[in-house]
């Protein structure tokens, strides 16, 4: 029954993502790859470094933030990728705030299809909305107990 609960929560919080996300910021559905890894991580285990706001928020961002700029000096270059990537885990590990769905966020990011518009609004906005969700989950099962 707990994995049924856990499982409909999970789908509603990514259907709430997935509909703010295509509906108001981008019909881009990329982005949501690493929302709906972020999500599984939140439900499974609410309680890891990995899921601390800290770690979702910031980890998303950094990597993001990497990915825009290996494509700014690196446009079209696959080793773009590859270092956005490597940027990320090191950024991520020096400032505590790994988030293993945010390599995807440097990888898709350092596509070049993305300006730094896409930073705020759908990156930061879906990600704010998981950290809420995870902290609404936690409520939830920390209240039943």
């Amino acid at each position: 029954m707990e994995a049924a609960k856990k499982a409909v929560f999970g789908c509603l919080v990514f259907s709430a993502v997935a509909l703010v996300h295509s509906a108001f910021l981008t019909p881009d559905l990329w982005l949501l790859g690493f929302f709906g890894a972020a999500i599984t991580l939140v439900i499974a285990e609410p309680e890891s470094r990995f899921t601390q706001p800290r770690a979702l928020l910031g980890g998303v961002l950094i990597s993001f933030c990497c990915g825009l700029l290996a494509a700014h000096f690196m446009p079209g270059e696959p080793a773009a990728i590859v270092t956005a990537c490597s940027a990320a885990i090191l950024l991520m590990t020096l400032l505590r705030v790994q988030n293993p769905p945010a390599g995807a966020a440097a990888a898709i990011a350092a596509s070049g299809t993305y300006d730094w518009t896409a930073l705020l609004a759908p990156t930061a906005t879906g990600m704010i909305m998981i950290v809420l969700a995870h902290q609404a989950w936690k409520h939830l099962n920390h209240a039943r107990l």
